[in-house]
């Protein structure tokens, strides 16, 4: 990895966190901070990246957290001596200082700057300081952030400040719903026959899907009643088999004349909603939505 000089390092750490603490307004969701005088990037799944400054040397450890060199891998868990072997007496010091939950023992990478760079160890989160403008824009993008490419390159060459970056919020694009609804809140779903229907194999499969009674799916499917009840919520990983099971089935019914579909907010009444309101509903990255 080569690492650019001081002041251009610490230039691109400043202006991503700064970025970060503009566009996004919830500190979790923040990749880049500064905390008491130290430069962070921390990627929430366990890998970080600290840079900190001591006069007119710079110091920065990372941590891999699947890294064979992290210390939780090593019997005794200590870091690996070869990481800080020659590091002044200063930065070893400085090291050893946690910053907030981000211990110094936590290393799988070290450098520093004493007139030039000297560093140890596979770089990992560290490279996260050296990504380029159109690396930015897609991680804000991720983010439901948009932002201009040439504006942030100008950014993490100083060239700009933060507040004057664009920031414009990306919307997804409005689907139908019931009254009140808000898209990716949750809903409630649920999915009958769209006729009557008296099947023997198709009551077979519906129990197989959904663990009712040979009785109740007998008469929710003469009546037209409920086969299915689901809460629902874009994006929500618990939800997947739930979802799942709806994809089922909905194939299971189309040989029947297919589904009929009412939808609501929890609570509330719920109103008929043909397939493609549904769909929008769930949004286009939900599994039952892929091509059959």
């Amino acid at each position: 990895m080569r690492l650019p000089a001081p002041p251009a390092l610490l230039t691109r750490a400043r202006a991503l966190a700064a970025l970060d603490a503009r566009a996004l307004p919830d500190p979790i969701s923040r990749e880049y901070t500064e905390r008491g005088g130290a430069w962070v990037h921390d990627n929430g799944g366990g890998d970080h990246c600290v840079i900190r400054v001591l006069g007119d040397r710079l110091l920065i450890k990372a941590f891999d957290h699947e890294s064979d060199d992290s210390r939780w891998m090593r019997d005794p868990q200590v870091p690996d001596p070869r990481l800080t072997e020659g590091m002044p007496t200063e930065l070893l010091r400085l090291l050893a200082e946690p910053v907030d939950d981000l211990e110094g023992e936590d290393r799988t990478f070290c450098a520093w700057w004493d007139g030039r760079w000297t560093t140890r160890g596979e770089p990992g989160p560290a490279e996260a300081f050296l990504v380029d403008a159109a690396e930015v824009v897609e991680r804000m993008r991720d983010s439901r952030v948009g932002v201009d490419e040439g504006q942030v390159a100008a950014l993490l060459e100083g060239r700009l400040s933060a507040d004057a970056v664009t920031i414009d919020a990306i919307v997804e694009r409005p689907v139908a719903g019931p009254p009140g609804w808000t898209f990716g809140e949750p809903f409630v779903l649920v999915v009958s026959t769209a006729r009557s229907v008296s099947s023997v194999p198709l009551i077979k499969r519906v129990r197989e899907l959904t663990g009712a009674s040979l009785g109740e799916i007998k008469r929710a499917l003469a009546d037209q009643g409920p086969l299915l009840e689901l809460r629902l919520q874009r994006h929500a990983y618990d939800q997947v088999r739930n979802v799942g099971t709806l994809g089922e089935v909905l194939r299971a019914l189309e040989p029947e004349g297919g589904a009929r579909f009412r939808v609501g907010l929890p609570g509330q009444a719920l109103q008929d909603a043909d397939e493609a309101m549904v769909r929008g509903m769930l949004g286009p990255d939900t599994l039952w939505l892929d091509p059959r």
